[in-house]
């Protein structure tokens, strides 16, 4: 089949040409600019991709015509099909009817944690010999693309929430065909499609609806929204959440993780219990309690997979994790560089409260959260933002500068003399030198530029 997908250099529809591609199909597509990784993706993958957008891009005929949602019905290659009479499609679609039939879909929805837990599921599957595909809108760091078909019975999803295209309002995630689902959590978020925080409910009302009789729904404990929802889902429902050191688990729960410890090198440890039992300590280079829930719901889905403990402790331990979710980029004078996506207040918040336990020189820790507390004061953990204010606290009761560094005093009062000086004769300066000063002040003659081309 001939696909042409308009806008081919976005990360969701990216992958899907890079799917389509290796299930077969000849793949095109148009962009008005395509930069790494996906312009180098698409190259390695022998995709064409057209320059800019234009009818003629479709001179080809296509049978399928593949539409993002950051297109409307007025563009100029969507116009074109319609007039050609080409058949108009949106890549969730495309994903649900080429790709995810005849496969256990496994989808992984909600507010937060889709693509770390999305990434997660399919890599303890391909440690345990699965072969499983994926689609996900991130990059896991050791794959180095959001995708693979696979050959294996399993077909991991990231289940978006937000539209499909201009000719389909519907949530991306109704075209993924669920048998098997994760619910992270349930909060307001694409203030822009919806209208209100029931819109949203609604919608995910609508996702679990899809899940058969004989399939699971694996939800977040602690997310009440989300657990409010899985009580309307025709299937089996488990439970899973992280436990403060000390608290109790809920009868309710399925799944939870307790005893965490933080480590220097930055990786957590906590036990899991599961089923009611008890399946030993995991560790994770995911930082942050956040990421243990993550984690909990990944081992959920993979034991229920028939994948053996062990298998799943050591795919835990090394994963490692996803381009910009709290991607260590460096380590410059003991300060830990991170780079994160978190843009929704409650995943700003359990970003930053994500590493602190983690960094190992409370120095360096206090020195990064200071710069951080002034961006976002009221999600950064209390005894972050007290050790900030007795920082502050304390520089108020240091000395004066003057007086701690008499010399820099007086290099500082020479060069302010030297500034407030008048000038003096400088000798002879070549003309070409005052030309180029001139010019510099806006004084100069014109510039010349080409041959009796004047610039003023």
């Amino acid at each position: 089949m001939k696909v042409h997908l308009i806008g081919i250099g976005g990360t969701g529809m990216g992958a899907v040409a890079g799917l389509l591609c290796a299930a077969g199909h000849d793949v095109r597509g148009s962009d008005t600019a395509v930069y790494p990784p996906m312009s180098d993706q698409l190259a390695a993958l022998g995709i064409p991709v057209f320059e800019g957008f234009g009818a003629a891009n479709l001179d080809w005929q296509p049978d399928l015509v593949v539409v993002g949602n950051a297109h409307s019905k007025d563009h100029v290659e969507a116009a074109a099909a319609r007039d050609r009479g080409l058949t108009l499609t949106s890549f969730p679609a495309v994903l649900g009817e080429q790709l995810l039939t005849g496969r256990h879909s496994i989808v992984v929805a909600g507010t937060h944690g889709k693509t770390t837990t999305t990434s997660l599921v399919a890599h303890l599957l391909t440690e345990a010999g699965h072969d499983p595909g994926l689609f996900v809108g991130g990059v896991p760091i050791a794959l180095g693309q959001g995708w693979l078909l696979g050959k294996g019975p399993e077909f991991v999803v990231e289940g978006d929430e937000y539209d499909t295209a201009y000719f389909d309002k519907g949530p991306k995630f109704l075209h993924y065909r669920p048998r098997t689902a994760i619910l992270t959590s349930v909060e307001l978020d694409h203030v822009d499609i919806f209208a209100s925080f029931e819109a949203v409910r609604e919608t995910f009302k609508k996702f679990v609806a899809l899940l058969p009789e004989d399939g699971l729904l694996v939800v977040c404990h602690e997310a009440p929204d989300a657990l409010a929802i899985a009580g309307a889902a025709a299937c089996r429902v488990e439970t899973y959440a992280v436990l403060d050191n000390g608290n109790e688990a809920p009868a309710d729960v399925t799944w939870f993780a307790h005893n965490l410890e933080y480590g220097k090198s930055g990786r957590v440890s906590f036990e899991v219990v599961g089923r009611g039992e008890a399946r030993g300590r995991f560790e994770t280079l995911l930082a942050g309690r956040h990421n243990v829930g993550n984690v909990l719901a990944a081992i959920a889905v993979a034991t229920d997979r028939g994948v053996q403990t062990e298998i799943i402790r050591r795919g835990v331990a090394n994963f490692a994790g996803i381009r910009r979710r709290q991607e260590l980029r460096g380590i410059a004078s003991g300060v830990w560089v991170l780079d994160d996506y978190a843009h929704h207040p409650t995943a700003v918040r359990e970003t930053l409260r994500g590493p602190a336990p983690a960094v190992p020189q409370a120095p360096d820790h206090r020195r990064l959260r200071s710069a951080l507390g002034d961006v976002a004061p009221a999600h950064v953990p209390g005894r972050v933002r007290d050790g900030v204010r007795a920082r502050r606290r304390g520089r108020r009761r240091q000395a004066p500068r003057s007086r701690q560094d008499p010399q820099g005093r007086a290099v500082r009062s020479r060069a302010a003399r030297a500034r407030s000086a008048p000038r003096r004769h400088q000798g002879h300066v070549p003309a070409r030198h005052r030309a180029a000063r001139e010019a510099r002040r806006g004084r100069g003659r014109p510039r010349r530029r080409g041959r009796g081309a004047v610039v003023g």
